[in-house]
């Protein structure tokens, strides 16, 4: 069953990139904004976490899949912590050395299809390899021996 959900977001990860009405942002634009403040903060970071939700949905949903499939509990949880991680690094190093990193960041904006579609297909073939049992294997090759 985890292995036909995971095929499932990545054919959502494909489809969001190829049809528009999948694929769309809205902004709100606040004109005369005050200076940033607590309040503030926590609206703007729930609004984002809101907007990301799909961007993001398709990986955790695959990742939460992979724990619950997960032979011992340490598995599960060694998936959600690298995960966790690879989430909430970038996010600092970027806060760290924003005005550094904007200029590459405006280039990587032009393969964000690319990005999406090449996720989409390590998707279906992660459901692939779970549907099939060899992703239990796999998972025990590179797993790390405690």
């Amino acid at each position: 069953m985890s292995g036909i959900l995971v095929i499932l977001f990545g054919v959502f990860l494909i489809a969001t990139y190829k049809i528009p009405w999948l694929n769309y942002e809205k902004r709100v634009h606040i004109s005369g904004a005050r200076s940033p403040g607590y309040l503030r903060s926590l609206l703007l970071g729930a609004a984002f976490a809101l907007g990301w939700t799909p961007c993001v949905g398709p990986i955790l949903g695959t990742i939460l899949a992979l724990a619950w499939n997960s032979q011992q509990v340490w598995q599960g949880a060694a998936l959600l912590t690298i995960y966790s991680l690879g989430m909430g690094i970038p996010f600092i190093l970027i806060g760290l050395l924003w005005g550094a990193i904007m200029p590459l960041w405006k280039n990587i904006n032009r393969h964000l299809g690319t990005i999406s579609i090449v996720s989409g297909i390590l998707l279906i073939i992660v459901g692939i390899l779970i549907l099939t049992g060899n992703m239990s294997m796999l998972m025990q090759i590179f797993s790390p021996k405690l």
